[in-house]
């Protein structure tokens, strides 16, 4: 069996096309990667466990990083892996299987919106989840997306079996001035000197705790300024990001909660992050797990829309904060000095709703009983429509 995989890249950011076809030569089937949440070491084990005899990635467009990540999974694995451009699969299959696969690009709304995806805001995002330790809940918990490092090659001379814990799509950042290149590293570098960090500020424990509670009460956020470290300080980060700085590794950018030398292993630096995490932890039993995973998010949104009040089970709005723990939360409202709003967090979408629909969205989400039951399941049916 072979496996063919339609890759897109744009910046050096991977994304695998899921197309929904079979292919009537039996000897080819299409498959899928998940560069975001997958790590180059999930990915070789994948690769053999299914047994494939040969692996094929086609690339559509550039493939600069592609080729690099290709050559470093073929000296990990026992199969041949290759790379081909779309337009030299009519070697491989027949024009008709071609002509289907190309019309399924076409079609694939995903691939549509990697073409007119701005990577530039994509890499911004990655730089701020990494100063501010603060991911999306559904990323593997240990799986590395961004590194810092003073030193490249002191890095890798010491830590190169680090890479396989990497995400596919993750950055290492360096400050390209005082390094050379690494060709064959699979991994994106970043220059520092791309970013601003002065967005960001450090925040002693007790006057973070000051405001986690006010928006725990409120649904108010006092300081619209992005906190440096925030996931780490409150224990909600799960290991997704180190610095390297003179051989050592810290967990946070203030290079104050060491977890290990150069050299260690991965599971060994995991194991003391966890630690260091579990007793962080300790300090904000008080405020609710899901409230210090959307802080970020209110962060952002209270810097774009100026004060605003919150609709989200963990805060007291007309209701009082849900505290224990719950599923993940698909919808968040906010009201602005304006207007009322309903953002969706799985798809990043913002609606504008009215303040009814805003007084129910509570009610929903701590699942109480409205006097205005008939509006209640009305609202409920819309946000399951465009959930």
């Amino acid at each position: 069996m072979i496996g063919l995989n339609i890759v897109y890249e744009k910046s050096e950011l991977l994304h695998s096309l899921k197309l929904d076809m079979d292919l009537k030569n039996d000897d080819y089937v299409l498959d899928f990667l998940d560069f975001d949440n997958q790590s180059f070491d999930d990915c070789i084990d994948y690769l053999d466990f299914i047994g494939f005899e040969q692996y094929i990635f086609v690339s559509l467009g550039e493939s600069e990083r592609l080729r690099r990540v290709v050559k470093y999974l073929g000296q990990q694995l026992n199969i041949s892996l290759s790379l081909v451009k779309l337009d030299q699969l009519d070697t491989l299959l027949s024009t008709f299987e071609v002509e289907q696969i190309e019309q399924a690009i076409f079609n694939n709304t995903n691939y549509q919106q990697l073409v007119d995806l701005n990577v530039e805001q994509v890499y911004q995002n990655g730089y701020m989840a990494s100063y501010m330790g603060s991911y999306p809940y559904q990323l593997p918990k240990g799986l590395i997306k961004h590194l810092y490092v003073d030193n490249l090659s002191h890095f890798l001379s010491e830590n190169e079996k680090l890479i396989p814990y990497f995400a596919m799509n993750s950055a290492i950042y360096i400050i390209a001035n005082n390094e050379s290149i690494v060709p064959s590293l699979p991994v994106i570098l970043k220059d520092l000197d791309s970013f601003d960090a002065s967005i960001f500020t450090c925040v002693q424990e007790d006057e973070l705790m000051e405001r986690l509670t006010v928006c725990q009460q409120s649904g108010q956020v006092l300081e619209t300024g992005y906190v440096m470290d925030y996931g780490v300080l409150t224990g909600s980060s799960s290991f997704h990001s180190m610095v390297f700085e003179e051989g050592q590794f810290y967990l946070d950018h203030q290079r104050l909660l060491k977890i290990g030398d150069s050299g260690q292993t991965y599971h060994q630096l995991v194991n003391e992050a966890s630690m260091v995490l579990t007793k962080q932890r300790e300090e904000f039993t008080e405020i609710s797990e899901g409230l210090k995973q959307l802080y970020p998010l209110l962060t952002i949104i209270s810097n774009q829309y100026g004060q605003v009040s919150f609709v989200s089970p963990f805060n007291t709005c007309h209701l009082p904060a849900k505290l224990e723990k719950t599923a993940p939360v698909a919808w968040l409202g906010f009201e602005s000095e304006v207007d009322y709003f309903a953002y969706n967090l799985n798809q990043g979408k913002l609606y504008r709703v009215s303040q009814k629909v805003l007084e129910h969205m509570e009610f929903i989400m701590k699942h109480e009983q409205h006097p205005d039951q008939v509006m209640k399941n009305q609202v409920m049916e819309m946000l399951k429509r465009y959930a």
